[in-house]
């Protein structure tokens, strides 16, 4: 098989050095991933509202954050409305 004619060696990227720079690519976005849910689940609470809440909250500082753009007022959810009291 180690014709002149053969397939892979004509490729115009060699296979091997691709292969590791996605590799290597998708480790670090693995890494960058993990560190983000880690910070969040311990400044917010391992609970899932609180990851929940967290994890949208910090995704708006950083995209804040990287693009310049003041982070405006949080959205603000109406309180459940207090059950009468018996009487």
């Amino acid at each position: 098989m180690n014709s002149r004619l053969d397939a892979w060696s004509v490729l115009p990227l060699n296979f091997n050095s691709a292969m590791r720079f996605f590799a290597r690519i998708l480790w670090i976005v693995a890494f960058l991933v993990a560190t983000y849910s880690w910070m969040v689940a311990f400044e917010h609470g391992f609970g899932w509202a609180g990851f929940r809440d967290g994890f949208k909250g910090e995704w708006r500082n950083l995209a804040a954050f990287v693009t310049g753009k003041p982070v405006g007022p949080q959205p603000v959810t109406p309180a459940m409305p207090a059950a009468p009291a018996a009487k």
